[in-house]
């Protein structure tokens, strides 16, 4: 019984560290670069933003690479199983940088004279959402739905848990 409840409450443990970059994706993999607009605290690398209130509006560059159709479910985030991740069966990160209004701006509008018809996808992940999960759960509706759309991310703190606000 307590290896059972060990392997239950180890599942539920989050793989720290999948915001990382990696060094590469491969051929067939998809890579949705967005950008991110987040009220949360910086926080180290592997975690890049925390669950806490940052002072003031903080940005991001961010490109996940989704593996191959072959490789994985429409409509499912693929989780690494380990850090780093895998790009041929895992959604990864190819670059995570941090970036400033001016830096968010320019990637704006550079990106919205890319997109055919101009049109901005703002997505404000739900309630109880990690800062990872709302990355990755939004670069899989972008790519899945193959809307020509500039992905603009908003996310707001959350610690991953309802009593952590």
């Amino acid at each position: 019984m307590i290896l059972a409840l060990v392997s239950v409450l180890g599942g539920c443990a989050s793989l720290q560290g999948v915001l990382v970059p990696v060094g590469g994706t491969i051929a067939g993999a998809s890579q949705v670069d967005m950008l991110v607009a987040t009220t949360r605290k910086r926080a180290d690398p592997a975690e890049m933003f925390s669950g806490a209130r940052g002072p003031t509006l903080a940005f991001a560059n961010i490109t996940v690479s989704i593996p191959p159709p072959s490789a994985r479910q429409i409509g499912e985030v693929q989780w690494p199983r380990q850090v780093p991740g895998n790009p041929a069966t895992d959604f990864v990160t190819l670059k995570a940088d941090v970036i400033d209004r001016s830096q968010a701006l320019a990637w704006f509008h550079r990106t919205l004279r890319t997109a055919p018809k101009r049109q901005v996808l703002v997505f404000i992940h739900g309630f109880n959402n990690r800062f990872d999960d709302a990355v990755f759960r939004f670069a899989q509706i972008v790519h899945d739905s193959n809307a020509p759309v500039v992905p603009i991310l908003f996310t707001w703190p959350s610690r991953g848990s309802v009593l952590a606000y």
